[in-house]
């Protein structure tokens, strides 16, 4: 059995009988993935009805976990994320959700040597860098300038004479102009292509400047222990959204294979009048939405949130047409290409040989691999992706994508060439006992992965409108946030941002302010995560309720669907520590190189009235905010192994100016001497 573990049952998963009345909800969200999700609790908990509308047959949209597989030696594999998995230690909202939701993370397993295989020579070092010498210090020189980089740019990083600049040129063409070696500048596109999906030359450079420091800088994104790729989740990454839409939120929000085809919506600006399009003449309503489903359902709602990517946009027609520029993000905004990997072996034959199992590749479809072992090392497997270009040459939409017989055929092919390539890199003799992939590339309902990037010359003119509403239409998903932007944490943070924006355009009271539990908290074993020893204690919450940011919260507030009342303020530890919700927590754990440096930024009140881009979490007011919440350099720069190469070139300069000028000195003293 290789399909996805299976979702909650759909109601009206069929669609509505014929001639059926249209449903009435204060808010339709279109997409059933963690962002749209995270909207439909987030609005539910402010006693809002709440329809969200998927086309598919489950729910996570670029979430997936396939149920388990028959393994060759007679085994069955565990479940397998087939699409976003991996979470770090400030991506704090997955992780207080997981908490929430009893989800249980584990380390990925990092110990031992990572291997680079580059243009023909093999590196096996800690870190899987460059062979050369003179290649690692053009590499950390690059690093450097990316960091320095992000430090320069506004706010919104899409202003300013700088982020013309930037936007201007490829990340292909910094590469070119800045790194000083091949080899450095190969291993930098492989970064670029690992993280983005996309070639350097398709990417505007101030994109991926600006995602890397949603990410908090080069080395958190990049970093297996203490970055973007720490840990996974027992049982799937996509557990989140089934329990989501199953255990949180009221039975019947979810409509299963309710593919959106219509939005007719009113707008102040513009006048009621039919669609131009003569197969769905509908009038716009007086207020408001009316949506319409492939399946003949019909929705009228208040609000409407598009949780999808901008890529997908055209599939809907709008009535009136959205915005230009709105639709141009389809088009300048395109989704990556990534095949994503799964290959079971009958021992871990990488961990034999000393490998961590983190693998850097140019000589084989795969460009990179990690170990994904479960957390007792049963299960021996390595996830490797095909990235970028590759991925499009190989992908499935390329072959007859209606045909099935087809796509198994180029899935053979690809399992055939992964195989021969695990086999050059850990011997001929190992044994594989399964393989598994997802061709996210061919995946109509989501258009690639792991998210839309900004061709070079559009971030500058299309950035600022990704999350702007039009009329009753808002914009969520990970596209349209601004701190972990393509990942999980980001798709969370834009599905609360959207319903703030809604709940405040109802005329509703601000949200209440996000509660957290700390690091510390996270770590601790389940049967430890009691409400009296994450929140505070019955007078302690009393303290909170009578503080400005909880005493305009309406007395009909109701209790949260997962379990606790938002109004009784922040974990203990934030309390204790002296922060606010929201902000970074320092661990309980001894100091490290990723250790997270505390916050003086304060909560915003519910009583000051929040402008129409500030939400309740401090980490949404603005990116000035963020950059105190996360320091691009958690630790100093003076610790990085080496000095960078415009480093080193100053010192040997200075230090020939000083032979030269001492040289000089002898020669004058020489010559005195002599005259004399």
């Amino acid at each position: 059995m290789t399909g996805p573990l299976p979702d909650p049952a759909p109601p009206l998963a069929a669609g509505p009988a014929a001639g059926a009345a249209p449903e009435e909800f204060d808010v339709v969200i279109i997409g059933a993935g963690l962002s749209g999700l995270s909207a439909a609790r987030r609005l539910q908990s402010r006693g809002l009805s709440v329809a969200v509308l998927e086309a598919q047959d489950r729910v996570g949209g670029r979430l997936l976990t396939n149920a388990p597989i028959d393994l060759a030696d007679g085994t069955q594999s565990r479940p397998i994320d087939s699409g976003g998995a991996y979470v770090g230690p400030r991506q704090r909202r997955v992780l207080g959700l997981a908490n929430e939701l009893d989800v249980t993370t584990y380390k990925i397993y990092d110990q031992g040597n990572g291997l680079l295989r580059m243009n023909g020579q093999v590196t096996i070092s800690e870190d899987p860098l460059p062979h050369s010498a003179i290649a690692r210090l053009d590499l950390n020189d690059l690093i450097l300038k990316t960091d320095s980089l992000i430090e320069q740019l506004e706010d919104n990083f899409w202003e300013g004479a700088l982020a013309s600049k930037l936007d201007s040129m490829s990340a292909e063409a910094w590469i070119t102009t800045t790194g000083w070696t091949p080899e450095a500048r190969e291993y930098y596109r492989v970064l670029i292509r690992s993280i983005t999906c996309v070639e350097p030359p398709e990417v505007s450079f101030l994109h991926w400047l600006a995602g890397i420091r949603s990410a908090g800088g080069m080395r958190r994104t990049l970093a297996g222990d203490g970055g973007a790729q720490e840990r996974k989740i027992i049982g799937g990454a996509a557990q989140l959204a089934h329990r989501l839409a199953e255990d949180v939120l009221m039975p019947g929000t979810v409509r299963m294979l309710h593919r959106v085809i219509s939005v007719h919506y009113a707008h102040p600006d513009l006048p009621s009048a039919a669609s131009a399009s003569g197969s769905l003449n509908v009038e716009r309503p007086e207020d408001g939405a009316r949506i319409a489903c492939e399946n003949g359902a019909i929705f009228l709602a208040k609000r409407v949130i598009m949780a999808l990517p901008p890529t997908l946009y055209p599939t809907i027609e709008f009535c009136p047409p959205l915005p230009a520029p709105k639709m141009h993000l389809a088009q300048r905004m395109p989704m990556g290409c990534v095949i994503k990997t799964m290959t079971f072996f009958k021992r871990p034959y990488w961990r034999e040989k000393g490998l961590s199992g983190t693998i850097i590749d140019d000589q084989g479809p795969l460009a990179l691999t990690y170990d994904d072992c479960q957390p007792d090392g049963s299960c021996p497997a390595l996830v490797g992706f095909i990235v970028a270009g590759r991925a499009l040459i190989e992908s499935s939409s390329l072959l007859l994508p209606e045909c099935p017989a087809s796509q198994a055929a180029a899935e053979e092919q690809r399992r055939k060439l992964v195989e021969a390539q695990y086999r050059s890199i850990l011997g001929e003799d190992i044994e594989i006992t399964g393989y598994i992939e997802k061709d996210w590339s061919s995946d109509r309902f989501s258009g690639g992965c792991y998210s839309g990037v900004f061709i070079p010359g559009t971030a500058t003119l299309l950035a600022g409108i990704l999350a702007t509403p039009h009329g009753p239409i808002h914009f969520a998903g990970t596209e349209t946030c601004d701190v972990w932007f393509g990942y999980m944490e980001g798709a969370i943070q834009a599905g609360e941002r959207e319903a703030c924006q809604v709940a405040l355009s109802l005329g509703l009271p601000s949200l209440p302010i996000s509660t957290y539990p700390s690091m510390s908290q996270l770590n601790s074993p389940l049967s430890s995560r009691s409400p009296s020893s994450m929140y505070l204690s019955t007078a302690a919450q009393s303290d909170c309720q009578s503080s400005p940011s909880s005493s305009s919260a309406s007395d009909s507030e109701t209790s949260s669907p997962l379990g606790f009342d938002p109004k009784a303020g922040a974990p203990l530890s934030d309390k204790l520590a002296g922060t606010v919700p929201g902000s970074p927590v320092l661990p309980s754990a001894s100091p490290s190189l990723f250790s997270l440096a505390e916050s003086d930024a304060s909560s915003p009140s519910d009583e000051e009235g929040y402008e129409p881009q500030q939400w309740a979490d401090p980490e949404y007011v603005n990116w000035a905010a963020k950059a105190e919440h996360i320091p691009l350099w958690p630790y100093p720069k003076i610790q990085y192994w080496l000095p960078s190469v415009s480093t080193l070139a100053k010192m040997t300069v200075g230090a020939s100016v000083v032979a030269l000028a001492a040289s000089a000195v002898a020669a004058g003293v020489i010559l005195r001497s002599r005259l004399n």
